[in-house]
């Protein structure tokens, strides 16, 4: 029986209840791994994300702390566009949303998010809260988030032979060139930061690592001002292009070439990237590619400031997954 909603609080997870949480997620989310590579990789990207992101382990349960449903959470700078101007803030992303398979059908998971969003409306300068979903909209509809367009755009890997002239940099040059990098424009931006791609990269580093695959050797490239970020996720043979900002169409075909060569020289068969509301890519600059509806990672927003309009978030890379 599931216990009265007065029952359930909220609280953050002890590391020992972290760990406890990743035997149970090893199925789900593994990904390839095995149940211990996967714990190391657990462990691995909470050491990175904890105190450079922000990212806290909520559960909540029931009076005996028996946990009925948990989630994560993590931290981006954000920008809102007022009548005072652009006014800076956060904004929360979650993930790992799961329940055990007893728990499931009583409205824990809707109970944990609702929860989670309460809490940190009451945090300074909070502006919203997104996440990604697998399992489409109506789950998260329920705690008001609103669903957002998603698309993909996919590539082959380029032929051989083929080079690219676009300055290949590693993650030596990251911090610096994206430092140069200014926030994206619109009346509501939520913005990556040098952790948050270095987040991505400490997930390709144990991926290679317990699959015995070659890292690319270049983590992005750059034309003039223009950029590209990417890491690779080998489990699935691809490299994600998970940041674009290109200054016309010629710019944006040489970026996702020197994407495409970067993924053939690492053994990759495929490129992928989000498709961008908010500013590049635009068809001109994606020739070749193949668009198509995206099945998971369906992006939502809850605002947590009335001022934030779900439909001005325009600009979602995949830098902001999680």
């Amino acid at each position: 029986m599931a216990p009265a909603a007065d029952d359930a609080q909220l609280v953050l997870a002890t590391e020992a209840e972290k760990e406890a949480r990743d035997l149970l997620t090893a199925q789900a989310w593994g990904g390839g791994l095995t149940t211990e590579a996967y714990q190391r990789r657990e462990k691995c990207l909470r050491a990175l994300a904890v105190p450079r992101l922000d990212m806290r382990t909520w559960l909540l349960v029931d009076a005996s702390r028996r946990v009925l449903s948990s989630c994560e959470t993590l931290s981006f700078p954000s920008l809102l566009l007022t009548d005072a101007g652009r006014s800076r803030g956060h904004t929360y992303g979650v993930a790992s949303v799961f329940t055990e398979g007893p728990l499931r059908g009583q409205g824990h998971a809707t109970r944990v998010l609702d929860r989670v969003c309460e809490t940190l409306a009451r945090e300074p300068a909070a502006h919203a809260v997104v996440l990604y979903s697998d399992v489409g909209a109506a789950q998260y509809s329920r705690s008001g988030f609103v669903p957002r367009p998603a698309f993909d755009w996919r590539w082959s890997a380029a032929p051989p032979g083929a080079t690219s002239e676009a300055v290949l940099f590693t993650e030596d040059a990251l911090g610096w060139r994206w430092a140069a990098h200014p926030p994206a424009g619109g009346n509501f931006v939520v913005h990556p930061t040098a952790d948050t791609f270095d987040w991505f990269l400490e997930r390709e580093r144990i991926y290679c690592t317990e699959l015995g695959t070659p890292r690319p050797a270049a983590c992005g490239a750059a034309v003039g001002n223009s950029l590209a970020l990417w890491y690779a996720q080998p489990k699935d043979a691809r490299l994600w292009v998970h940041w674009l900002d290109a200054a016309d169409a010629k710019t944006c075909r040489a970026l996702l070439h020197a994407a495409r060569v970067v993924a053939r020289d690492a053994g990759l068969s495929e490129v992928r990237l989000w498709e961008d509301l908010g500013g590049f890519p635009s068809p001109e600059g994606l020739e070749g590619g193949r668009r198509e509806k995206r099945s998971g990672g369906l992006p939502m927003l809850r605002p947590l400031d009335a001022r934030v309009r779900p439909e001005d978030w325009r600009r979602i890379p995949r830098a902001l997954w999680v």
